[in-house]
């Protein structure tokens, strides 16, 4: 029985779909990230994490 999400075995997979993961140095047209915000995760680090993110993303936009 296959319930609703599940998929047949061999029906298809990321490569047959057309999904790839390029290397990181491959031109991109986007980034995803994720901006740390729960101090519940990032303690007493959160601050620094705010400013590491901030600093990778200038550097993604140049």
């Amino acid at each position: 029985m296959v319930m609703p999400g599940d998929h047949e075995p061999g029906a298809s997979t990321p490569h047959t779909d057309g999904m790839a993961m390029p290397p990181e140095w491959a031109p991109h047209e986007r980034c995803v990230m994720a901006w740390p915000a729960r101090a519940s995760l990032w303690g007493g680090l959160l601050d620094q994490a705010k400013a590491d993110h901030a600093e990778i993303a200038r550097a993604i936009s140049r």
